[in-house]
């Protein structure tokens, strides 16, 4: 059973090495449309060089200066065999019943697809259901006898732990990625009420304020302001917008506030000032919460230690008594 597992394994990967190979691989939209934006920009920057000059080649059309183009390259295999695999493993999961809804805020913060999660899943999946035939094969050969039936029960439980554990892991990073945002959150509201503070429009600090920072919660801000423009609607319409896309209540209370403030005539300096005080407090909240529950992790390890050193100390005088008697 364990030779035909591994045969399995080992077939499957040949099979998707060869179709990989063999099969051609369409360009994706994005693609040909970043080739046609380079080649236009480039065209454009000739163009505008050209006329600098004083005169306007004739010969500077695309045809005749394929020099100035980038060359057209394909993808690299791996590339290629990464995206189809992870385009049949999407396939699979979804097939055994998977919802990536429920998934959608936590692939959203960790800036995932539901196929590259999918393609984790399924790693860990292979990976977790192999280990127990490895170590049974391992242990086989070093002289312990093992039943094969453990090798199987492993292989079951492993798979089916790998198929929960990357479901879990994309909660964690998730989760981290959420108290990261909350604290660049903080150091934004503060920027804002300086500005607010120094006279600026309630508009004009929010978005001077994102300008300022950096990382991704700063570039997520700025993309939900730089939405709400594009869309004609105000600030808080994006930010509110955002605040459901990654699961955070805070930036819709913020949202909440401004609309408030902008609609009742309220000052936004006061309200964005006590949000922020608000936001801080969870913030540290959350950091001695978390510091806790790592306290409360070591204890065990700690208890461990200490009755090993222990043992290691009382074990000779222990072992003279029982000689002596």
């Amino acid at each position: 059973m364990i030779v035909l597992a591994g045969g399995v394994l080992v077939g499957g990967g040949i099979w998707m090495i060869i179709r990989g190979c063999t099969r051609r691989h369409a360009p994706l939209l994005g693609q040909r449309s970043s080739v046609l934006g380079q080649r236009s920009s480039v065209l454009g920057q000739r163009a505008s060089a050209t006329q600098s000059a004083g005169f306007i080649s004739e010969n500077t059309g695309f045809a005749q200066r394929k020099d100035v183009l980038p060359r057209k390259t394909a993808d690299p295999l791996a590339t290629q065999l990464r995206t189809r695999a992870m385009g049949w493993s999407e396939t699979a999961v979804v097939a055994l019943g998977t919802d990536f809804r429920k998934f959608s805020q936590d692939m959203r913060v960790c800036g995932i697809t539901a196929a590259e999660h999918a393609f984790a899943k399924m790693t860990a999946c292979i990976v977790w259901g192999f280990l127990p035939c490895l170590l049974v094969t391992a242990a086989n050969i070093l002289g312990m006898t093992l039943p094969i039936w453990w090798a199987i029960a492993g292989m079951v439980i492993g798979t089916s732990g790998g198929f929960m554990i990357a479901d879990r892991q994309l909660r964690e990073k998730a989760a981290k990625r959420r108290v990261g945002f909350r604290g660049a959150l903080v150091a934004y509201l503060d920027l804002v009420k300086i500005l607010l503070a120094g006279g600026s429009h309630t508009d004009g600090a929010l978005y001077q304020a994102a300008l300022a920072g950096k990382g991704w919660a700063f570039d997520e801000i700025r993309g939900a302001l730089d939405w709400s423009r594009v869309h004609g609607q105000p600030l808080s319409v994006g930010l509110s917008r955002l605040g459901g896309e990654l699961a955070i209540t805070e930036l819709t209370e913020i949202a909440s506030t401004v609309n408030l403030a902008e609609t009742e005539g309220a000052s936004p300096s006061e309200a964005l000032a006590r949000k922020a005080e608000s936001a801080g407090d969870r913030a540290i909240a959350e950091a001695q919460a978390e510091a806790n529950a790592l306290t409360e992790k070591m204890t065990v390890p700690t208890v461990v230690i200490a009755f090993a050193f222990v043992v290691f100390i009382a074990y000779p005088a222990l072992s003279s008594l029982s000689s002596a008697l």
